[in-house]
This record gives structure tokens, sequence and C-alpha cells, in this order.
């Protein structure tokens, strides 16, 4: 079984609305990430959804007489209404199977709510009216895999029509392969129309988002994959070492460094993924700097922390020689990098460059701590919250570190070590689903 990549905050390009981020590290994590996987994303990655987006433009029964605004309507609306049906039948072929079985779908929950209110009802049919998501076109298929199927060549985002060549073949590719039956294409086209709720779950069978693609399907799903060089390059290494069991993103990573090192041809690959894995232990070893000075705050009466306490912690400590070894390495890397590739926008590392820089400058737990803060400071200053800007979570008043109203709550484990910290996750996931779909 395929699962979703896990959604964190720090791929906001993702979802619609903002971003955590408390210390300003998500451009240079989007800068990285497109170096080794260009237009893929964290939660845009079950491929099955490509097919079933570009099907509804494709049915959508559009006239050529018929103004721009309502031909885009006519496309949404059917996209919307196919979305439904097409999450309810994987709901009924595949919601007993366990909560990974249906990992990704968009609208789950509301999906299975309406498959239970028909069996309470004793219904053998339904329309394509019930709701998908507190509010489906921002968080269902169209506002989370449009923009990413626009860049990929597979529909115009600003119409929602299926582009000619690839586009229209994926959308008839998934129609004929996952035999779409025609009473579902019927419901697309008017809210009236029912569906059998037997039919529906032979074709959620047939249609699942983690289930075997067709060969026009699996060929459409090569063309995309490979259709960056860069893309295609690393998505090849991929395949090739696999997620071995319990293994993480950079560990793997780390196992692909190994693999180019020393390949010439592969450099602009090896120094983006190298970089990755540098630049997420500086990442990780000052976020842990700022949940442990967090962390010590809420141990003290009204969060009001001595300044005194941060000199002799260990934790803060034992991150400050990491630290002290790891921004030089990320710094040497960069200024050595060899390949336009890989130096091409390469100034947007450079405010985390300074930063780290300044940071691992600092003569002691209390001046790296001071570093860190007024990093977070200006990081949330530059962000607005209904036309204020925000605080940051934790302020210092003379010889005392004092919590905010904006820290944040209910946060789990306190971390006592760069690896406690959860890195930015790099699409390696999301390029895997890609991989099973294209049928590597």
């Amino acid at each position: 079984m395929q699962i979703n990549a896990f959604l964190t905050a720090y791929d906001p390009s993702d979802l619609p609305g903002g971003s955590v981020d408390p210390l300003g590290f998500e451009r240079g994590y989007l800068y990285l990430a497109d170096k080794i996987l260009p237009g893929m994303t964290n939660v845009a990655s079950c491929p099955r959804y490509f097919g079933m987006l570009c099907a509804g433009s494709y049915l959508a029964g559009c006239e050529a007489d018929e103004s721009t605004v309502k031909v885009v309507a006519k496309r949404q609306e059917a996209v919307l209404r196919l979305e439904r049906l097409w999450a309810l039948a994987n709901v009924l072929a595949y919601g007993k199977e366990g909560e990974n079985a249906l990992s990704g779908l968009r609208g789950v929950s509301y999906a299975r709510k309406h498959a239970e209110l028909l069996t309470e009802k004793g219904a053998a049919e339904t329309r394509s009216d019930f709701r998908l998501l507190s509010r489906q076109v921002p968080y269902g298929v169209i506002g989370i895999y449009a923009s990413v199927a626009d860049r990929a060549k597979l529909v115009w985002r600003s119409t929602l029509e299926p582009r000619p060549g690839l586009g229209e073949e994926l959308a008839a590719a998934f129609i004929e392969e996952t035999v779409m039956p025609k009473t579902v294409k019927k419901a697309i086209l008017d809210s009236d129309c029912t569906v059998g709720l037997a039919e529906l779950t032979a074709w959620g069978q047939r249609s699942y988002l983690w289930g075997t693609t067709g060969k026009r399907e699996r060929q459409c799903m090569r063309d995309v994959l490979h259709g960056n060089v860069v893309r295609s390059a690393f998505a090849e290494l991929l395949s090739e070492l696999p997620f071995l069991p319990k293994e993480d993103e950079l560990c793997r990573l780390a196992r692909v460094v190994g693999r180019i090192e020393n390949k010439q041809k592969q450099r602009h690959l090896w120094e983006s993924a190298e970089a990755i894995l540098r630049y997420e232990v500086c990442y990780r070893c000052v976020q842990l700097v700022l949940d442990r000075l967090l962390d010590l705050c809420r141990s003290y009466p009204g969060g009001t922390l001595p300044v005194r306490v941060v000199n002799s912690d260990e934790t803060i400590r034992s991150a400050r020689a990491t630290l002290k070894a790891a921004v030089p390495r990320l710094v040497s890397h960069l200024d050595a990098a060899e390949t336009g590739h890989f130096r091409e926008g390469q100034d947007t590392l450079q405010d985390v460059r300074q930063f780290l820089e300044l940071a691992v400058a600092a003569g002691g737990n209390e001046q790296l701590v001071d570093a860190v803060v007024d990093r977070h400071t200006g990081v949330q200053q530059g962000k607005f919250d209904r036309g204020r800007r925000k605080m940051p979570w934790v302020k210092r008043d003379g010889s005392q570190w004092l919590m905010t109203m904006m820290t944040p709550s209910g946060l789990g484990k306190a971390p006592s070590k760069p690896e406690d910290i959860e890195p930015h996750p790099y699409r390696l996931a999301a390029t895997d689903n890609w991989l099973k779909a294209a049928g590597a």
C-alpha cells in the first residue's frame, strides 16, 4: 500500500493558508527541493487525482459558442461532482480495508459519513450533490491538484480545460480504462441523475486511488514524471534506491548522495542533495534551541524563565557545538558549488546563511539563544494575521525570557537533540507514488 506523504507546515505551496516556519527556513527548503524534484509537492501526491481532474473537465459538455465564464463554471461543477462520486466510490470499495487504504483521499471523512447515511436509509443509489469538505474548491482536487496539473501541462489552470495531447489523453485513459459507468457521466452533467451504489462500488475498485493504473494512464504518468530532465534523473535514482524499513528521507538521501558522489554527469544532483543534508543539520540545531527555550519557559511559574538558566542548559550547549561544525560545512559547500544548476538562484539561501553565520559566531548559550530569538522575532513580524503583524512566541525582558500570547500550545514531547526535530519533507514519498503510477 502506498501512503500519502504527511503534510507539514513547511510546504505552503501545497495548501491554501499560511506557514508556521518560525525561523524562516522555508524559502531555502523549497529552493533545495526544487533542485532535486521540481514540480513535485508533498500533498498533491496521488497521481490518480490528475486523471480524475482531466476526466471531469473533459466530460463537462461545453459548447464552442458558450462564454468563457460559463465554460469555466461548467467545467468546475463537473469536476466537483465527479470528485464527490469518485471519493464515495473509493469509500464504498475500500472503506473497510483499514485507515491506510484511503490515505490521501480528499474529504474521506465526509464521504464516509455520506456512505453511512445511505446505509441507514437503505438507499440503493445516490446523487452527486452531497457535501465533500468544508470548502471543496480550495481544499479538494481543484485547489490542491490543478496548479500542479497546469505545470505538468495537463490542464490550463485558468479555465480547467484539458490540454490537447497529454491532458486529453489522460482524461480518455482514465474514463476508458476504469470503465467509468454511463450513470456517472450523466450525473456529472445533471445533479438530479443518480448512480447505483453497487455500480459505484465496482467502479471504485477499478478506479481506486492507489490502484494499478491502465496501460495508457501509466504512459501519461511516465510522460509527466519524465517531462523534466532533473526530476526524471532524480526519480530514476529513487527507483533504484527505495526506502528501507523504518528509513527516513534524509537517510535515503544520504544513500543517493553516496551513489552519485563521484559521478561527474550527476554532479548537479549530488551538489543539490548534499546541500539538503547539510542544510537540515543546521535547521534542526537552531530549531532545537528555540524549542528548548520554550520548554524551559513552560517549566517555570508564569512562563517566566531567568536568562541565566540557559547558560547551563546541556541541550542548548550540545546544539551549539553541533551547529559550530555544521554551518562551516554548509557554507563551504555552497561556495564550492561548480554546476550552474545548483548555483542558479543560490541567493535564495543568503538570508538563512547570514543568520546561521551570526548564530555560530555567538559566544555562549545566552548569545546563541539571543540570536535565534532575534531571528524568530524578525520572521514573525514579516507575517500578518488579519492585517496585524504576528508576535514572536517568546521575548526577552531584561534578565528574563517571557512566553507571549502567541506561544503555540499542545506541543508534544520536548526535543533533546537535533535528531528529534522533524526535518523538512523533500517530496520523496510523492515521487515514489508517481513511479508506481508510471509502472516503475
